[in-house]
């Protein structure tokens, strides 16, 4: 889970958990679903986090 971590560290966002999944959430064949959970600064923080991981490529969900 290097990806993860490696991103998390350049937006300044603490990883709290991190879990994976290969099976059970209609991935493709080879895929993975990765459910992360950062701590932010706030909504500020947030915007340019979520910002960021769209402009890195990465497929996100917002869950409160």
């Amino acid at each position: 889970m290097a990806v993860p971590k490696k991103e998390s560290s350049k937006w300044r966002a603490n990883i709290v958990e991190l879990q994976f999944d290969r099976a059970y959430y209609g991935v493709s064949i080879g895929d993975t679903a990765i459910d992360v959970t950062m701590e932010t600064r706030g909504a500020e923080h947030l915007a340019e986090l979520i910002a960021a991981i769209a402009r890195a490529g990465y497929a996100h969900e917002r869950i409160l």
